[in-house]
This record gives structure tokens, sequence and C-alpha cells, in this order.
């Protein structure tokens, strides 16, 4: 769930085609937040 949200935004935040406004930006963070705290729980295992 998290990577399909982050990756839904990536081709506009990447190449700039269409702007990506700050709802968007909060909303990406908060899940790349999410994935890095499930990979460092699976490193930790």
């Amino acid at each position: 769930m998290h990577l399909d949200r982050l990756l839904a935004v990536k081709d506009a935040a990447h190449y700039g085609v269409i702007d990506v406004n700050l709802s968007e930006l909060r909303s990406a963070l908060r899940h790349a937040r999410a994935l890095l705290e499930f990979a460092h729980v699976v490193m930790r295992s």
C-alpha cells in the first residue's frame, strides 16, 4: 500500500510534468516514513 502510493506520485515528482501539491507531498512523506519504519523492523529481525 505505501509503496503503491509513492509510485503513484513518482513520475510527477521526478519529471516535474505535473506539480505535486502540498497535500500530496505530505502524504508521500508519511508513506515513505512508514516504509522506512517497516524496513528497520524487518532488518532487526
